[in-house]
């Protein structure tokens, strides 16, 4: 079966990283990294992560002391909804009024 981004969240990568908080760094880095090759995936396959993917991510980082990748990232993320937000304004001032929109990726 396919895994939801929340059943990931929850089954796989938040008990991990808890369990993680009490060993080594070098487990915490490895969850850390999953977390961004998996968001970074999802963007590959235009689809966006979801918020709480998104705090665990920046908490990872910033207990891993880094917190410039961090703030990065947040940084990125912003820009990407300006974009966004943008593109949706563009189209709905092209759209005839009354006009039904479908907004996708």
């Amino acid at each position: 079966g396919v895994l939801t981004q929340a059943e990931v969240l929850q089954y796989v990568l938040i008990r991990q990283a808890r369990e993680a908080i009490d060993s080594d760094k070098e487990r915490h880095n490895l969850i850390c990294d999953f977390c961004l090759a998996y968001m970074s995936s999802l963007e590959a396959n235009a689809a966006s992560a979801t918020p709480a993917l998104e705090c665990l991510a920046t908490a990872l980082l910033w207990r891993l002391g880094q917190a410039e990748e961090a703030v990065n990232m947040l940084s990125a993320r912003r820009e990407r909804q300006k974009v966004l937000a943008s593109k949706n304004n563009a189209m709905k001032d092209a759209s005839p009024p009354g006009a039904l929109m479908v907004i996708g990726n």
